[in-house]
């Protein structure tokens, strides 16, 4: 796969992403992952990763003209949202990569989640694929009514951890959102955003741009859903070794190891061989997610 496979990483990411980069590496065959992150970041892409010429690391400060976590944290501060600046940055850095591509398409992969089996981006005739997922939050359609006058267009979310983007289409939107307010697209986006929900989740780059395509390009791309385990840490606690990696591919696609997250579930029998070829992994996991789930309702 000749295309660069984008992935934004903060500090507080980085025990996660250390483990993924190989499997991205391994398992999507791109043709770089590009790690997007602060100084302290590339200093530890070069001390794990230094060697590799297929990991490149890009100065998130630079990626964008007048853009840069400082000037965020700033518009976010004075909005009483100063907290979720970081996650309104990944975002925006996650579009604003179309100005840098050297191809027609590029993938953000999300720091977090691990890739457990060969995927595929690309249907048999080359059309990109959105993968989708049940996740629904009205205020993403807000925002992108506001940017856009766009409307959820599909049943289903096009939020999925990763997405393939377009870069011509990419940069048709940013500009069409900067000729429909007379301010850049990224002032634009956190301005539309209204403060009753910027310092919770206001905006979605995945479902706006998802809904750009199904509005203006419906033949561009096709869909499917892949099989992925969020929550890993929920279950698992620290990344599994390998091999428990690998028994989870006979059933999922991906594992995610979302920071906010507390394991829940005591004792570790996946690590015995004997449990694991005894054991389907997806009924384990869902088994795992229902009693976290039994859990959390007891407690409330």
């Amino acid at each position: 796969m000749n295309i660069d496979i984008v992935t934004p990483i903060s500090v507080n990411d980085y025990s996660v992403a250390k483990t993924s980069i190989p499997y991205i590496l391994n398992y999507l065959n791109p043709k770089k992952v590009v790690v997007v992150g602060n100084k302290i970041i590339n200093e530890l892409i070069l001390n794990d990763f230094g060697t590799n010429s297929r990991v490149a690391f890009v100065d998130e400060d630079a990626m964008i003209d007048g853009l840069s976590f400082q000037y965020l944290r700033n518009i976010m501060a004075s909005r009483k949202a100063e907290k979720r600046t970081g996650w309104y940055y990944q975002q925006l850095l996650k579009l604003g990569y179309a100005f840098l591509s050297e191809d027609d398409y590029y993938i953000t992969w999300d720091a977090d989640m691990i890739p457990l089996k060969e995927i595929s981006f690309f249907d048999s005739k080359n059309h990109p694929l959105f993968s989708t997922s049940n996740e629904y939050n009205p205020w993403y359609f807000i925002t992108s009514k506001e940017l856009l006058n766009l409307n959820k267009c599909i049943k289903r979310s096009f939020i999925s951890e990763h997405m393939v983007f377009n870069k011509k289409i990419v940069k048709k939107m940013l500009a069409e959102i900067e000729s429909n307010s007379g301010e850049k697209w990224y002032d634009r986006i956190i301005e539309a955003v209204s403060d009753d929900h910027l310092a919770g989740s206001g905006f979605s780059e995945f479902e706006t741009f998802g809904s750009y395509c199904m509005t203006n390009y419906p033949e561009e791309y096709g869909f499917r859903k892949l099989h992925a385990l969020r929550g890993g840490k929920t279950i698992f606690g620290e990344i599994p070794d390998p091999e428990v990696l690998k028994w989870l591919s006979k059933s999922f696609d991906t594992i995610s190891f979302e920071k906010l997250d507390v394991c829940k579930i005591k004792g570790k029998p996946y690590t015995k061989p004997g449990f694991r070829k005894v054991f389907n992994p997806f009924i384990y996991a869902k088994s795992c997610t229902y009693f976290v789930k039994l859990f959390r309702k007891g407690n409330t």
